[in-house]
């Protein structure tokens, strides 16, 4: 939660459950992946009861996958409200998740993700990894996260959540 992972070779973060009977349930958001290996790396044995989420997130311009599949499938996982660009092998539409082993569980689900939009970091040669105001990750988080602490940061009088691991302020906000 509100992590940046910048250019790890070996990837970000790997969900591993490989224990039969074992459940396994998490939940990944609000962080940037930046360059290096895969963002996220996915190796379950068994289909979980439980759903696992993956939501709020910029991937950006990993070497591999954003998400890679090891096992036969995800498990039981919600792909939603992520910003990917810049997708080594092609457009992240399709290269979001490995394609070949990449397979899906038919109980996960993906929706509200936004593919082949420059997060529009303020520098992220510098490692400013926060939002621009043009940024289309402001105000694009889940809708159903609220939280005293987040802002109007494009100022459409709604307060909603962004992607990634920092909230978008305005300097015209901090009055």
């Amino acid at each position: 939660y509100r992590v940046v992972f910048e250019e790890n070779a070996q990837g970000g973060v790997l969900v591993q459950g490989l224990i039969p009977g074992s459940p396994i349930n998490y939940t990944i958001e609000n962080s940037i992946f930046i360059g290096g290996g895969s963002g996220i790396t996915i190796n379950v044995l068994e289909t979980q009861a439980e759903k696992s989420f993956i939501r709020n997130n910029i991937f950006y311009s990993q070497l591999r996958f954003p998400i890679e599949i090891l096992s036969e499938n995800d498990s039981h996982v919600e792909y939603s409200f992520n910003l990917f660009d810049n997708c080594d092998l092609g457009s992240c539409t399709i290269y979001w998740r490995e394609v070949e082993g990449g397979v899906l569980n038919p109980l996960s689900s993906q929706h509200d993700n936004l593919f082949n939009l420059d997060p529009r970091f303020i520098s992220a040669g510098d490692g400013a990894y926060q939002l621009s105001t043009a940024s289309p990750a402001t105000d694009a988080g889940d809708s159903s996260m609220l939280h005293e602490l987040y802002f109007d940061g494009n100022n459409d009088e709604e307060i909603r959540i962004d992607m990634g691991a920092f909230e978008f302020l305005p300097v015209s906000n901090l009055s």
